[in-house]
Parts: C-alpha cells; sequence; structure tokens
C-alpha cells in the first residue's frame, strides 16, 4: 500500500449495500453482525448507516462511531413526497452530493 493510501481512503466517500454476516467489508465498517441488507454511508469521512426497525436500536448502542437512521423514515417520507418506487429516488440537488464513490469487491 502506498504511503497515505489508508488515511486518504478513510476520507473517500463509500457506499454499500449488504449484509455484514456475509460482507466482511461492511462487517468491519459498522464493526457489528447484521443477517439483513441496510445501507452504509461514508459521507465526507462520516458513517451513515441505514437500518430496519428490527436492527435500529441494537444498532445505535454496537455502532456509535455511525450516524443511524431509520429506513422506515425515509421510505415513509419518499411516499409523502409521491415517489412511486421508494427503493429508487432521483437526487433531490442534482451536482451537489459527492463526485465520487468507492464501491469494494465482494467475495461472492
Amino acid at each position: 500500500m502506498f504511503a497515505g493510501a489508508e488515511s486518504s481512503m478513510k476520507r473517500d466517500n463509500l457506499l454499500m449495500v449488504a449484509d455484514s454476516e456475509h460482507d466482511a467489508n461492511v462487517l468491519y465498517a459498522v464493526r457489528m453482525f447484521v443477517p439483513d441488507s441496510f445501507i452504509y454511508l461514508r459521507l465526507n469521512g462520516k458513517c451513515h448507516i441505514v437500518m430496519s426497525d428490527l436492527e435500529i436500536d441494537r444498532a445505535r448502542k454496537q455502532a456509535r462511531h455511525c450516524r443511524v437512521l431509520s429506513w422506515t423514515h425515509y421510505v415513509n417520507k419518499l411516499k409523502r413526497n409521491r415517489v412511486k418506487s421508494p427503493g429508487f429516488a432521483p437526487p433531490e440537488n442534482q451536482g451537489q452530493g459527492p463526485r465520487r464513490a468507492l464501491f469494494p469487491r465482494t467475495g461472492t
């Protein structure tokens, strides 16, 4: 690894959607086992995870280094905004978001 590459990677934006029982990258990022897929987002060096209602309390206790957000809250917000398919939403502020993201390879 190149000098400074590791510290530079910690600042890179990163999006992962997986369960941490089968994906070592997600397990390393959140430091907890979660059997169902969830969203992990590192944006500007800060960790955010979007969890199901079943896991949200445990995530708040075990992944204190991450901001834990409710999946149900955001799905309901999208529905109130008349998004037909809450799984996919157009960006609200195009051009305002991250310019680059890393997508790690998984062992699947």
